[in-house]
């Protein structure tokens, strides 16, 4: 299950209010209440892209969501920062989000915003969820290649779209054996540039 999740329940709760008066048989007079103040929208959280094509020869079918309510939080974005471009992206079950399973994740220092034709490296890794836990699968020993095939801008207030190839090696994080890595992704990208 994504850590987001954790962090949807969590905000679903406002702060236990307790009454400091105690009484004779030395319980809180007061009962405790959690009150709920977040419930998520219908078709929360919103399909963003598709990722598919292969690891090791698994096929993998997966989905980025975004999770925005109240503010910015796609599981993908670019943004520009002191140190130059970063970029993030996450994908996770194609049809729960909650759910146990993979996820690749992957991240990055694009030269530039992201255009059609760019090509920069990238530190993926293969997880494995399981409740709150991730195990680590498989990780990029050298870094793999993203290549943008296709860009188009999404305008004032709208994501952009990516088409793009991520290619290359991943190994167990123990030293274990390495696998050829081969996806192809199609997704919203939120850019810092709105």
């Amino acid at each position: 299950m994504s850590l987001r999740f954790a962090l949807v329940a969590l905000a679903t709760l406002s702060a236990c209010t307790q009454s400091s008066e105690t009484g004779s048989d030395g319980f809180i007079k007061d009962a405790v209440v959690l009150t709920p103040v977040f419930e998520p929208p219908e078709g929360y959280p919103y399909p963003l892209g598709d990722l598919s094509g292969t690891i090791g020869g698994t096929a993998y079918t997966l989905k980025s969501y975004d999770y925005s309510v109240g503010a910015i939080d796609p599981a993908v974005w670019v943004m520009e920062m002191d140190d130059g471009w970063q970029m993030r992206a996450t994908f996770e079950n194609a049809t729960d989000p909650g759910a146990d399973g993979p996820e690749v994740t992957f991240k990055a220092k694009p030269p530039a915003a992201l255009a059609k034709g760019m090509r920069f490296l990238a530190a993926v890794e293969l997880v494995q969820s399981t409740g709150d836990d991730e195990a680590v699968l498989l990780t990029s020993a050298q870094p793999a290649e993203v290549v943008i095939t296709d860009f188009t801008e999404g305008g004032s207030g709208e994501y952009d779209r990516i088409t793009a190839t991520l290619t290359g090696t991943l190994c167990a994080p123990s030293g274990g054996g390495c696998v050829p890595m081969a996806l192809r992704f199609e997704t919203g990208v939120y850019q810092n540039d709105w």
